[in-house]
């Protein structure tokens, strides 16, 4: 970013009674007055140089603008756009920064209204709410691929699972929607993809569904990890439980 900065000295003739045929030029900071008046009077102030900032000119990059009473360029903050270029020091306003139009958004740093877009993204497993410009995350019993998102006056990016189907909040794609299945206090997760191997497979209506495994060795049993009521099942002599704490359905 680079920025440039113009004064101009303005003088001040404030008496006109002068030694005549005087020629004097005024050599003072940044500026040149010539035929400078003297004044015949010694005690007469006649000539006073004020800097007034009348072309306080700074240039901007594109993608920055000038705030307020300030003389270094910023970027450009998130939902607006700066064109850049000679922008007007300013004591009242910000100088060279634009909103987005209405329900659009940008990113920081953004140099045109084109930049200006009508799509959120959300990151997978979180949807747009009805006019809302938040991401929210997914709901129980529903997936949320996520992606760019156009706002609007219903939720969008949030998909219901099949009939029959349940998933808990955060759910990304509809494989990941499956059945709940219950054995004593312990309750399972399964989905219609396998998620690690070795799997415990159901098959419920013709359709097979997998619950996870974790290895005992690595902490993780119950929903409770205090209890020791928990499936269980050994495979090549590795200890596995059945129950996925991973999995919490939101109440």
């Amino acid at each position: 970013m680079v920025f440039r900065k113009s004064i101009l000295l303005v003088s001040l003739l404030v008496a006109t009674n002068c030694f005549a045929d005087d020629d004097v030029t005024l050599f003072l900071p940044n500026t040149i007055v010539p035929n400078a008046c003297i004044p015949a009077d010694p005690n007469t102030n006649i000539i006073e140089m004020i800097p007034v900032y009348q072309n306080n000119t700074y240039t901007c990059d594109a993608g920055y603008y000038l705030p307020t009473n300030s003389t270094e360029c910023v970027i450009c903050p998130s939902n607006s756009w700066c064109p850049g270029g000679d922008l007007v020091f300013s004591e009242s306003e910000d100088v060279g920064i634009n909103p987005c139009p209405d329900n659009m958004t940008s990113d920081e740093g953004s140099a045109d209204v084109s930049d200006c877009s009508a799509d959120i993204h959300c990151d997978a497993g979180y949807y747009l709410p009805a006019n809302s410009l938040v991401c929210e995350k997914c709901q129980n019993n529903y997936y949320c691929p996520g992606g760019d998102l156009t706002p609007s006056d219903t939720d969008v990016g949030i998909n219901e699972c099949p009939a029959g189907l349940v998933a808990p909040a955060g759910t990304t794609n509809v494989d990941n929607c499956g059945k709940v299945m219950r054995i004593g206090n312990n309750m399972l997760y399964l989905t219609q993809t396998r998620q690690t191997t070795p799997a415990l497979a159901a098959r419920i209506d013709g359709v097979v569904y997998y619950a996870r495994t974790t290895p005992v060795s690595n902490g993780l049993r119950h929903i409770n990890e205090n209890t020791t009521d928990y499936l269980r099942t050994n495979i090549d002599g590795t200890e596995y439980s059945i129950h996925d704490n991973t999995v919490v359905f939101d109440e």
